[in-house]
């Protein structure tokens, strides 16, 4: 998911360092096309890896490796990506909105992905809070990570997921329209 993530904003990230940027930073208009062009990129990507991911579990299952593969765990798959890839997406290209290198956004973003989720699900088993338990578990920087590819995720979940996604986009476009060209 890594892979997923990072690709997308390669563009954004080459933009960036060629400068290339300035270009496109001409006008509000050229800026939200832009916001919207790498929003289909990101899509695209989630789409791509969505399909190897489905092929990759219907050639183990065809293996002999057990497990239910029915449309809403297949469904909940495709969705987890989507939700995963473009949230993750937008909220590097906030970072670079905001002027933070291209190391740095994918050092957060690796970090965000790999690390942080281990982090609070350590903590998560030494805790016995109910209420922090819950917000642990409902936390994007956690679900996403740890079920993109196991389990469809709640419906709570879900909304979670999309109301972080939209807020995200919404914020990207903003900022971006502000920005001087």
């Amino acid at each position: 998911m890594l892979t997923a993530v990072l690709l997308p904003l390669y563009f954004i990230n080459r933009d960036y360092s060629t400068k290339t940027i300035s270009l496109i930073n001409n006008s509000v208009q050229n800026r939200r096309n832009y916001v919207f062009a790498n929003g289909i990129i990101a899509l695209s990507v989630s789409l791509l890896y969505t399909m190897i991911g489905i092929v990759l579990l219907l050639v183990t299952k065809t293996l002999g490796v057990s497990g239910d593969l029915n449309l809403s765990f297949l469904a909940g798959f495709s969705v987890n990506v989507f939700l995963l890839v473009m949230t993750y997406f937008l909220f590097g290209y906030l970072l670079f909105l905001y002027g933070v290198r291209s190391g740095a956004v994918y050092g957060i973003l690796t970090a965000l992905l790999l690390f942080f989720p281990n982090a609070l699900a350590n903590i998560r088993g030494m805790v016995h809070n109910e209420l922090l338990l819950e917000l642990i578990e409902h936390f994007p920087g956690y679900f996403y990570p740890i079920m993109v590819g196991s389990n469809p995720l709640s419906p709570l979940q879900y909304t979670i997921g999309c109301l972080s996604l939209i807020v995200l986009f919404v914020v990207v476009l903003k900022k971006s329209e502000k920005i001087e060209g």
